[in-house]
């Protein structure tokens, strides 16, 4: 059974489901070891939009924190059953977030993907310990 749309009519999510712009509100990594040890990048001024076509296809932008430049995107969603998939096209160094998803249909539309496999960060950044470990990587984004 796929992931139903909030709304308890019980309809599974579709791509189609998806058309329109959606802006991040959350895009937070939480350490796998250390539950307590999370970072919202939202907090560095990290910000994400983009618009679903019909097909799946997307393309937006993206700005890693707030001194960094902002880049195009463009890539694909795919749903299976509850997980979704977006795979950057553009940039290509960006590696795919695929993850168990809701989508909360209201006002706005809020769509939740949470990734735990092969995500890592460096937290680091935080002051916790440098280098990449094993984190689990939560976006949340509203359609208005």
């Amino acid at each position: 059974m796929g992931c139903s749309d909030g709304t308890g009519s019980g309809d599974e999510i579709t791509v189609g489901d998806l058309v329109g712009t959606w802006t991040a509100t959350e895009f937070t990594y939480t350490n796998q070891a250390d539950l307590d040890e999370s970072v919202n990048m939202m907090l560095f001024g990290f910000d994400l939009t983009i618009t679903v076509a019909g097909g799946g296809n997307f393309t937006g932008t993206m700005q890693e924190t707030a001194v960094s430049p902002v880049v195009s995107v463009a890539g694909t969603i795919v749903i299976d059953g509850n997980t979704m998939t977006l795979t950057f096209i553009q940039p290509p160094s960006l590696d795919p977030i695929s993850g168990a998803f809701t989508l909360t249909t209201g006002n706005p539309d809020v769509l939740r993907v949470t990734a735990t496999t092969g995500v890592t960060f460096d937290f680091g950044i935080i002051g916790g310990d440098p280098g990449e470990v094993p984190a689990s990587l939560t976006l949340e984004m509203e359609r208005p």
